[in-house]
């Protein structure tokens, strides 16, 4: 009989251990088909449309100078400017668009403490509004392009909305990027948990006891969720509402991501991050922003003749000569396509026990009944805990045309939570 078990046990592990090398052996087989139909939709085809545009703007321009409908002085001024801003763009993204990315500060902001890679601040309302006693906890961090992205202008950000409503933040971020921050890559979700329940404690106090809003935007939702997960008795002493805005909770539903993280081999994986364990800890930046960019077919616009693409269409950055003369459209325009250039992107890589964390809930995902593929001190982390040892209500706000997180990331939180999860689709928001 011992021999016999052994033997079923033998064969069973030598089945299942078949098929998981058969499905890398194709996963590995489909890579090169999968990147090549990537270059072929997101770089190619762009370049080519871009390419026969640019002339159709030539001829089309020359043609009415020919006719008569334009003046000869105003098609070589309108191809100069178009020449200028095409070759000037991307200077203007690396100058202007990084001095403005994650500029907002706000009147009476004030750093209450600073741990080895976060600090928290204290944003008040605004003058001339009522506080309120809710108070909203941001939870920043590693992000892919930085958590710089919630300040990214002083007259375009995400605490704006709530201040000017008399809801004042406590934002806690990351203190500065890989260079400024010393031991990067040893950042963990562990060491995560730790410092939003340290942080909360201040910001709970400071906020004369008054319970508050846990907030995590994109990936940070569920980095804000594993606190209360981890530590539910201690979050329901200073937490009400856990909030989390477009965030894949449930990754292996968002449908584009997901599908690229399972197209990838296992093991490749698994020696990607063993590599950056050995060499810095980390995942480098220039290597999530491919990634991200294959997947979405995004990394054209990032390419030199993408910037002057963009620059062309722009023919107006032509009269830019200084920071000042940027209109409030073009300041946006350069905020943000810094904020996605690679030259960012590379400041801010993801440790690696991080990065295992994001791509196990893009591969495996959660269960039902809210059970996460990570854990705690040796404990899996699982939303039942917060269910029986917290009163905390949870609200996930989705857009209803957001191809990247689709609202079924959160449907599980139904599931879980009851009536103490509230799902929130914003029709026309993207």
């Amino acid at each position: 009989e011992n021999i016999n078990d052994a033997t079923l046990n033998f064969l069973d592990k030598t089945m299942v251990d078949y098929v998981h090398n058969f499905d890398e052996i194709m996963k590995t087989m489909g890579m090169g088909p999968y990147y090549l139909n990537r270059f072929f939709d997101g770089g190619l085809v762009p370049t080519l449309n871009s390419a026969i545009e640019i002339e159709k703007d030539i001829t089309d321009s020359f043609l009415q100078a020919l006719y008569g409908e334009k003046e000869w002085k105003s098609y070589i001024q309108e191809l100069y400017n178009r020449i200028y801003s095409g070759t000037h763009y991307e200077e203007l993204v690396q100058t202007y668009g990084k001095e403005l990315f994650g500029s907002a500060t706000f009147k009476g902001e004030k750093i209450l403490a600073e741990t080895d890679y976060f600090k928290l601040s204290y944003i008040p309302a605004k003058e001339g509004t009522t506080k309120q006693k809710a108070a909203l906890f941001h939870v920043g961090g590693v992000l892919p392009y930085s958590d710089e992205l919630f300040r990214l202008l002083p007259e375009a950000n995400f605490f704006d909305r709530f201040i000017e409503r008399g809801i004042p933040v406590y934002a806690m971020e990351l203190k500065g990027d890989k260079d400024s921050i010393p031991h990067y890559g040893s950042l963990t979700v562990e060491k995560m948990i730790e410092t939003i329940g340290e942080l909360t404690d201040i910001a709970f106090k400071h906020n004369d006891g008054n319970k508050l809003i846990l907030e995590g935007y994109c990936g940070l939702g569920i980095q804000s969720h594993s606190y209360i997960m981890a530590k539910p008795k201690d979050a329901d002493t200073k937490i009400k509402i856990a909030a989390t805005f477009v965030s894949p909770l449930n990754g292996v539903k968002s449908g584009i991501l997901a599908n690229m993280m399972l197209s990838m081999p296992q093991n490749l994986l698994l020696v990607h991050y063993t590599l950056a364990s050995l060499t810095h800890g980390y995942v480098k930046g220039d290597d999530l922003r491919r990634s991200q960019d294959f997947a979405l077919r995004g990394f054209f616009p990032k390419t030199p003749f993408g910037r002057f693409v963009t620059g062309w269409k722009n023919q107006d950055y032509a009269n830019v000569k200084s920071i000042s003369d940027l209109t409030p459209e073009q300041r946006k325009d350069l905020a943000g396509s810094y904020w996605i250039s690679p030259q960012n992107c590379e400041k801010f890589p993801v440790p690696v026990d991080m990065a295992k964390f994001s791509s196990r809930l893009f591969r495996t995902g959660i269960t039902e009944n809210g059970d996460v593929p990570f854990t705690y001190k040796g404990k899996q982390l699982s939303y039942q805990s917060a269910l029986k040892d917290s009163k905390i209500e949870f609200f996930g706000f989705f857009g209803a045309k957001d191809r990247l997180v689709p609202e079924a990331t959160g449907k599980f939180m139904v599931n879980v939570f009851g009536k103490r999860y509230h799902h929130v689709v914003h029709p026309d928001a993207g």
